[in-house]
């Protein structure tokens, strides 16, 4: 049951840094700045990021006590310093508001997979 619960942690870190990566450099290189291509290059890394920093946190503490709540706003701690960061010019990148609630809803859903995977195990023994 352990190991399960490793690889399920590890599977929702790896897959989305590699997707949201994968997105960043595909479109970062085109010439096509309109529309939802737009909004996918400018958010989708930073939805992928924020799923993932909340399933590293959870990974780290690895502890069913500590509450989830907590690793929120771990996560929303982080994301919003990394954006003062970059608009105090110390971060690489630009400072948007957006990436911030982009970054909240999906560290928000991780802790909602968590939550149901946790409750599923402990309701069925997964």
């Amino acid at each position: 049951m352990e190991r399960n619960r490793k690889a399920f942690i590890l599977l929702n870190i790896i897959v989305p840094g590699i997707l949201g990566s994968v997105f960043y450099y595909l479109l970062s290189h085109s010439d096509t700045t309109t529309g939802i291509i737009r909004y996918v290059r400018n958010y989708l890394p930073d939805i992928m990021f924020g799923y993932a920093l909340v399933f590293a946190l959870y990974g780290i503490l690895l502890n069913d006590n500590f509450e989830l709540s907590k690793i929120l706003i771990i996560a929303l701690v982080f994301s919003v310093f990394i954006e003062i960061l970059q608009l105090a010019s110390v971060a690489s990148g630009t400072f948007d508001f957006y990436d911030i609630v982009v970054e909240f809803i999906a560290e928000a859903v991780a802790v909602l997979v968590i939550k149901k995977k946790s409750l599923r195990r402990n309701q069925y023994g997964c």
